[in-house]
């Protein structure tokens, strides 16, 4: 199953948002979780918090195509890195 990129408040200030009856989509919350973890391991590779943020942002699609491929957070941020 292929989502659209991630939604652009992931970067500026992890709002969910909220679909019917207020109850977050659960796929959402998962690939936002999944982000956030990559964005913790691009700072530990020495990107500032505002990089990492920045570059999954501007990398959506393919973050969420690795996301949906299986791929670790750890994974991920190592192939954004190489």
């Amino acid at each position: 199953m292929r989502h659209t990129a991630i939604p652009a408040f992931i970067a500026t200030n992890r709002g969910i948002n909220m679909g019917k009856k207020n109850k977050p989509d659960p796929d959402e919350l998962a690939l936002i979780e999944w982000c956030t973890e990559v964005e913790g391991f691009l700072v530990a590779a020495g990107a500032s918090l505002r990089e990492a943020q920045d570059h999954i942002e501007e990398q959506a699609e393919w973050f969420t195509d690795q996301f949906y491929n299986g791929l670790t957070p750890e994974e991920a941020a190592n192939e954004a890195l190489n």
